[in-house]
């Protein structure tokens, strides 16, 4: 037991109003931007190319690909990570030729073609290394390649007949063999490109020329749900319970809106701030994130269901980017993304968190003993002692 110094009255009245602001503040409020790395180009590599608008960044991880001398200048799928942020070369053995282009934090999603054997793309998984990647063609198909995972499964596309034959939405859990076919009744193309392991998402046309409707499955062609607003685009990218998120847009707007569905096409609620244009990324059934443009430049965001709920999350970004987007959002509320257009004109990985409780209470009991230094008049306060929450007594 420590007994300190008194308080004055007024001290202890602005720690009351702090103390009260802290806890009733909403936890959307409390996030933190945190810079994690700058991201850099593999030995051998000139160029580098990760996601400019819709999947790739998930856990510190970025997916993306790059060419350069090392590779015989042919694209190579590259993983980022904060243990190897220049990047890691993921091209599977056997192929000349790879694309990564999402990851979850733990695998990743592309495909790959060997242009002196089959230059046929075939769908492809990896769990950070080259030597853990899992050729997931299903043979009866001329190509294919995937685009998300999640829970166990991969999402993607595979063309059923020749290079010009119409893609369909695919589903696998892990190899070839497992390969499902996810192609709607009455739809010409489809395409997955979500999947929480339960529930899958993505798109699809009736013709060659109408719009493109948001699509969700639970693993069956027969399960699919027209998610179609009514606009002349729309698409899903995420998915988490009964929750999907995506986009919606028409044509003379120019303008995408960031949408949330719960499983029926009546469900869609516009997400859409003031600004020019949005899109919706990713969700964890609670919260969904992505990015907004309040002007000109991209700005990650977080909604919590509604349009009014947006939260800059570019605003608490340290340093002096000048774009940023969101592209993951994890079960705990940790958001990752990517941010640039900073004076030393690179990419960097970013991520968003709210501190832990024990964090703010050791904030504020520290601010508290800051004052007991500068105050001397009795007024009997005491600190016995604090604990973070959940911390054993």
């Amino acid at each position: 037991m420590h007994l300190l110094k008194p308080l004055s009255p007024g001290t202890v009245l602005r720690f009351a109003v702090l103390l009260t602001l802290v806890l009733a503040a909403p936890a959307r409020a409390a996030y933190v931007g945190v810079d994690l790395y700058t991201i850099g180009t593999p030995a051998g590599f000139s160029d580098i190319y990760f996601p400019g608008g819709t999947a790739g960044v998930a856990g510190g991880q970025i997916a993306g690909y790059g060419a350069g001398v090392a590779t015989d200048y042919r694209a190579h799928a590259v993983l980022w990570s904060p243990s190897a942020p220049s990047g890691s070369d993921i091209n599977p053995a056997d192929f000349t030729t790879s694309y990564a282009f999402f990851t979850n934090g733990s695998q990743q999603a592309g495909y790959a073609w060997n242009v002196y054997s089959d230059s046929n793309a075939h769908a492809m998984t990896w769990s950070g290394s080259a030597a853990s990647a899992v050729d997931l063609h299903p043979p009866a198909y001329t190509s294919s390649g995937a685009e998300a995972t999640g829970g166990g499964q991969q999402v993607g596309w595979g063309k059923p007949g020749g290079a010009t034959t119409p893609s369909h939405a695919m589903l696998w859990t892990g190899t070839a063999a497992s390969a499902v076919d996810l192609h709607p009744a009455g739809f010409l193309i489809s395409r997955a490109s979500a999947t929480d392991g339960i529930h899958q998402g993505g798109l699809g046309y009736r013709t060659a020329a109408g719009r493109q409707h948001a699509l969700l499955w639970s693993g069956s062609a027969q399960s699919a749900v027209d998610l179609d607003p009514g606009f002349d685009l729309s698409q899903v990218y995420g998915v988490a319970g009964d929750e999907q998120v995506g986009f919606a847009a028409i044509n003379d707007s120019h303008a995408t809106h960031p949408v949330v569905w719960h499983g029926t096409a009546a469900s869609m609620t516009d997400l859409m701030p003031s600004g020019r244009t949005s899109i919706a990324l990713s969700t964890n059934g609670i919260s969904q994130v992505g990015s907004y443009e309040p002007t000109n430049r991209a700005h990650a965001a977080l909604w919590s269901g509604s349009a009014s709920s947006l939260v800059d999350l570019h605003e608490l970004l340290p340093g002096d980017f000048q774009v940023s987007t969101a592209y993951f959002i994890d079960a705990s509320g940790t958001v990752f993304g990517l941010a640039g257009g900073g004076t030393d004109h690179l990419y960097h990985a970013v991520a968003w968190y709210v501190p832990e409780p024990g964090f703010l209470t050791a904030a504020l009991v520290g601010w508290l003993c800051a004052q007991r230094r500068l105050h001397g008049s009795k007024t009997g306060v005491r600190v016995v002692s604090y604990r973070a929450v959940g911390e054993p007594v």
